[in-house]
């Protein structure tokens, strides 16, 4: 009862707070439109200001590409991140629309800002310009829309520290039809970025 009054508290205190979120339009410079996400440790004594085992998270998402999706996947952040029971600071890059200048603008934003850690919800195509932004190395990326094997030229990013989440669909299939034992299958298949 204590852990679910608490996880209730937790709820209530994430949809309280704000973030700042950052729009990007094709011909507009950034913007900030509210506040970030601080969040304490409740037992906590300490002041916000974050410290070096604090985590400092940035989320870039195209808002016209994925949409809904990215408020869910903030929200899962969030609850993930409270759970951790560590102060946090989590800082929102929408950036419209997905395509070269938007992305690096926001990259530019995040290592201005000294986050080393970023959620990058963006597509396959748009990924080898995170090569056009150079002093990133120190950066860890997580890709969670990308898959590693769909990358044609992988070779390239080898200098980037990028983590891929997105599964393999080929793999599912594959264990699919060896579960199926001959009966018969049918695959739908969607190349929808």
């Amino acid at each position: 009862m204590k852990i679910l009054i608490k996880l209730l508290l937790m709820i209530f205190i994430v949809t309280g707070c704000t973030q700042r979120t950052y729009n990007f339009n094709e011909n507009e410079s950034l913007k900030s439109t509210s506040n970030k996400i601080y969040f304490s440790n409740m037992n906590s004594e300490s002041n916000l200001g974050l410290k070096k085992d604090d985590i400092n998270i940035a989320i870039i998402f195209p808002s016209a590409t994925i949409g809904k999706y990215a408020l869910e996947a903030t929200n899962s952040i969030n609850t993930y991140l409270m759970y951790k029971d560590k102060q946090f600071q989590l800082n929102v890059y929408d950036i419209i629309i997905q395509n070269k200048d938007n992305l690096i603008t926001a990259i530019k934003k995040i290592k201005e800002e000294k986050i080393n850690r970023v959620i990058a919800m963006i597509t396959k195509e748009d990924l080898i310009h995170l090569n056009s932004v150079s002093g990133i190395s120190h950066i860890k990326f997580y890709l969670p829309l990308i898959n590693k094997y769909d990358i044609n030229n992988y070779v390239k990013l080898k200098n980037l520290d990028l983590t891929f989440g997105a599964i393999s669909y080929k793999s599912q299939f594959e264990k699919l039809i060896e579960y199926a034992e001959d009966k018969t299958l049918v695959e739908f298949y969607g190349d929808s970025g």
